[in-house]
């Protein structure tokens, strides 16, 4: 069989003649009204037939795809395995051009270059007599699945992260107010009851010194306990969390620092720790760059699930910004934490006008 000016043209030696030259007409015919790619292959893997949904899918028209086009060599990149995200390397273990073939995963490439995953099934059509043996191959495009899996991968990876960091700052946060912070204590208490005896020996500037430098460590252990995992969270919930937070804050930022809420309740222990990491980062931020007089915190607890509205009169940013050159990492954390809890996050912010960050989290969230 010969392919002259795009159809079909048998040769004198051809059992298969056809008179009107294409022995797949019907069969072309009726696969065009398909939403599967379908292509016909002779036993070269020559594609000799191709409906529309297939042209679409990889770009080549049907011109190109009659001129002797190899579809192993011009269109596949692979068959995908168990093992092998990415499509085999050869084609030992191709099973497309067995008969009859289930549905296997390729990976085929687009005339643009680009990789398209499908799942393709085969069957091989006997020859007639005036029709050749073909195998008809159906593809069904598959990246949005493959998408949205390799992204629900990646938020699986990232809530397990995320959990794990929270874990270990729990953790260390522990060891340093069970541990260090004990310890402390314990010469803290030492120092006290032997001030009379530095009082004697005439070290009284010495005791003084080495009690404040104590005192002082014991505060930073505690200020660093706090920052880590502030055990309150764990055993009071968020708005005692946030209100002691803002208390013991409140004397070393430089502005005003208001926080309301409606209800004191437990939340989801996951929930409760999103929002008091935004809360957290959210203070941060503005202490470094908003330069502002007024910070507000509004918690809202009700039926529909709860909203966290936090404002700032600072001078404000470029939200557009956010993730340039490494900036704005923090906002960042903010918006995959509000992802995993399948809720949504506006960060308004104008040059001049301040920041305004809104967060609103599902009812099921709350704890019964």
């Amino acid at each position: 069989m010969l392919v002259e000016n795009g159809e079909y043209r048998v040769a004198l030696d051809d059992p298969y003649r056809a008179e009107d030259g294409n022995p797949w007409k019907e069969l072309l015919h009726v696969m065009d009204s398909l939403t599967d790619g379908i292509f016909l292959l002779d036993q070269a893997k020559r594609v000799v037939g191709v409906n529309r949904t297939a042209q679409k899918m990889l770009g080549w028209t049907e011109e190109e795809w009659q001129q002797g086009f190899d579809f192993c060599r011009q269109a596949c990149d692979g068959v995908v395995s168990e093992y092998n995200d990415e499509g085999l390397s050869n084609c030992a273990n191709c099973r497309i051009f067995q008969e009859n073939c289930p549905y296997v995963e390729m990976v085929l490439r687009k005339k643009n270059g680009e990789r398209l995953a499908v799942t393709a099934s085969s069957t091989v059509m006997e020859a007639k007599q005036d029709q050749p043996v073909c195998t008809v191959m159906a593809i069904r495009d598959i990246s949005k699945q493959k998408r949205r899996a390799k992204e629900h991968l990646s938020q699986r990876l990232s809530n397990k992260l995320m959990q794990a960091l929270e874990d270990e700052r729990k953790r260390i946060s522990k060891e340093l107010h069970d541990g260090i912070g004990q310890s402390l204590f314990g010469i803290q208490m030492t120092l006290n009851l032997l001030k009379d005896r530095f009082e004697q020996l005439g070290l009284e500037e010495y005791y003084r010194n080495l009690y404040d430098m104590t005192t002082q460590t014991l505060e930073d252990v505690r200020h660093i306990c706090t920052e880590l995992r502030p055990s309150i969270l764990d055993d009071l919930g968020l708005v005692p969390a946030i209100r002691s937070y803002v208390k013991r804050m409140q004397s070393s930022v430089p502005f005003e620092v208001t926080f309301k809420y409606n209800a004191n309740v437990r939340l989801d222990p996951h929930m409760e720790t999103a929002l008091f990491r935004i809360f957290q980062e959210a203070l941060s931020n503005a202490v470094k760059y908003s330069e502002a007089e007024q910070f507000t915190v509004d918690l809202s607890c009700g039926e529909n699930g709860v909203a966290l509205t936090i404002e700032d009169d600072g001078k404000g940013f470029l939200p557009e910004e956010i993730g340039e050159n490494g900036c704005g990492l923090g906002l960042l954390g903010m918006k995959e934490r509000v992802a995993q809890l399948n809720g949504c996050i506006d960060i308004d912010s104008e040059i001049g006008r301040g920041t305004r960050i809104h967060v609103a989290l599902p009812e099921r969230g709350l704890r019964q």
